[in-house]
């Protein structure tokens, strides 16, 4: 379901909420790849895992539609966010998820692949910030916000395609299954 900011926040929690939530807070609450928020959804059991796959939320999506199933978004179910990020949230905590995210999905690429995925990450935060801003703009309560934290966006986007780019170049590293 939608997930929505509590307020007041400061400029670094509402930089946190846009990178965690920005794409669920706004009609539809979908990513741009139709993705329903990680952090706002019910699944039944048997749709997860259970040989250690990993649990992204686009993983387990692309299980359900493979078999048929279409994860729908419920607007009674919204949620609001209380969390407020420091700043290791928006760095540290935001390279070890990129890079957790990119040693899952790249799991058994050639090198050649993998090393070409690093390079593409140098456009992320670009692309990030410009879909995000997009989908936020259509929201006038959320669009001074955003203005406002865009500056800590970016540089949380920078730490995730940081953390993706060496993601990819270390796939040895064990890393867990959820995050």
């Amino acid at each position: 379901g939608p997930v929505i900011a509590s307020e007041p926040r400061s400029r670094r929690g509402w930089a946190g909420f846009f990178v965690d939530y920005g794409p669920h807070a706004v009609a539809p609450y979908t990513s741009a790849s139709g993705d329903i928020s990680g952090n706002n959804v019910a699944y039944r059991r048997d749709a997860l895992p259970d040989d250690g796959a990993p649990v992204w939320k686009h993983a387990v999506d692309a299980r359900l539609h493979e078999a048929g199933i279409r994860p729908v978004v419920v607007e009674g179910m919204a949620v609001t966010v209380e969390r407020d990020y420091g700043w290791s949230d928006l760095g540290p905590a935001r390279v070890a998820a990129g890079a957790l995210y990119a040693r899952q999905r790249a799991s058994g690429w050639p090198a050649r692949r993998r090393w070409l995925a690093a390079v593409g990450c140098a456009v992320l935060p670009a692309l990030a910030t410009a879909r995000l801003g997009g989908r936020v703009r259509a929201d006038a309560h959320l669009r001074p916000a955003f203005v406002r934290a865009s500056p800590l966006v970016v540089a949380a986007l920078v730490a995730w395609s940081i953390g993706e780019a060496l993601g990819y170049l270390r796939p040895g590293q064990e890393a867990p299954g959820v995050w």
